[in-house]
């Protein structure tokens, strides 16, 4: 789906891929008021498929809710997090009610654009990228043991460490039953002409960054962006769901 507000426009696509049964990623977007929730199931089952759903919805709900409110940048990140939290207790409530969902987990990223910035947060390795003037560049930083590894120096690249066997499905933190830490937040200031791409690994495992520069700066409309970047990831495997989101800048 594809809509435009008033100072951006926004994209997404979420996909079963090529080889699972279910798609556990889910997303969720307001484009009137500039949301972007992106969220990757754990686990498999129909425990990832409903923590997406719910957190996705859960943060959603909460900044529509209280967003209007907010009058300086700090007090947006206090939103964010509360907003986080509240998926939190839902995926909890969920879980307590339904034994079979027990452990339900889900990686989130999130993006809350106002006039000139957008504050992002994530947990996990579901990802936000900008690129600007041509060139692109990771915001996010992994929360996985892949990371974590080339982070205290014992491999130069998260490819060098995958090359070397360390594992590269392993989340060290997430939005759960079990959440120990909130997310990591912060602010990128904006510039017409900006395009941030929010996504699932089932992208980026099979899509490098070379790549995912090359087709975010053909310049293409929105939505057809969209549909190559899933494209792509299908004709790679596609052995993940694949989920994207895209935001331009306006003028």
């Amino acid at each position: 789906m594809s809509h435009t507000g008033g100072q951006w426009e926004i994209a997404w696509r979420s996909h079963i891929g090529c080889v699972r049964q279910r798609n556990e990623d889910a997303v969720a977007v307001d484009t009137e008021q500039g949301l972007v929730v992106v969220a990757d199931g754990i686990g498999g089952g129909p425990g990832g498929q409903v923590a997406s759903s719910r957190a996705v919805e859960a943060v959603l709900a909460w900044l529509r809710e209280t967003i209007g409110g907010a009058e300086t940048g700090a007090e947006l990140e206090d939103l964010l997090r509360d907003a986080v939290r509240s998926a939190s207790v839902e995926l909890v409530r969920v879980a307590r009610d339904t034994p079979a969902l027990r452990g339900l987990g889900t990686t989130l990223v999130v993006g809350v654009l106002t006039p000139g910035q957008l504050l992002y947060g994530h947990l996990g390795d579901s990802r936000l990228y900008r690129l600007r003037a041509g060139g692109l560049e990771q915001l996010t930083r992994d929360h996985s043991l892949l990371q974590e590894a080339v982070d205290r120096g014992q491999f130069p690249s998260l490819e060098a460490a995958r090359r070397a066997g360390v594992p590269g499905n392993i989340i060290t933190r997430s939005l759960g039953e079990h959440i120990r830490c909130g997310p990591d937040t912060s602010v990128a200031r904006l510039e017409a002409g900006d395009l941030f791409l929010f996504c699932t690994d089932g992208l980026t495992n099979l899509v490098d960054d070379a790549t995912l520069g090359e087709v975010l700066a053909a310049d293409a409309p929105l939505a057809a962006t969209a549909d190559t970047l899933v494209r792509l990831a299908c004709e790679r495997g596609g052995y993940d769901n694949v989920t994207v989101a895209l935001v331009r800048v306006g003028g």
